[in-house]
């Protein structure tokens, strides 16, 4: 039980430290996460986001509605001779590639910084226990 409590604390703790950055960019980190899947793969269909978001159809076509509201993401059809045009499929729209790239960049920097500063905290607890040893 203690495991699973710390688990949940973890990623509460995660999720603030992302959610402010994100909050900045008006996304949520479902879309977020969503944005980048469909950014990675040469077609994105619902009902494969569905599987690998392990959310229900219905849940990623509103998510879906959402994004293209924002002009971030747009529905299409596959064309050509074997195409089954019964079939939707989701893509990145050019803003839709500039938001993600942004958001990735200020996660970055968000990241670096962070790990900068648990350094800097590291040296001085590190120079502190030095002062100690040194004064003892």
């Amino acid at each position: 039980m203690q495991f699973f409590s710390k688990l949940f604390e973890l990623k509460k703790e995660i999720d603030q430290f992302y959610k402010a950055e994100l909050d900045r960019f008006e996304i949520t980190d479902t879309q977020f996460f969503l944005l980048n899947y469909i950014d990675s793969v040469e077609l994105a269909s619902p009902t494969k986001l569905s599987g690998i978001f392990n959310i229900s159809t219905p849940a990623i076509s509103r998510l879906s509605r959402e994004l293209e509201n924002k002009r971030l993401v747009e529905r299409f059809r596959a064309t050509g001779t074997q195409a089954d045009y019964r079939l939707v499929f989701i893509r990145l729209t050019p803003a839709g590639r500039d938001k993600l790239a942004a958001v990735n960049q200020a996660l970055e920097e968000l990241i670096n910084t962070t790990e900068e500063d648990a350094m800097v905290h590291k040296l001085d607890a590190s120079r502190a226990l030095i002062n100690t040893i040194q004064l003892g």
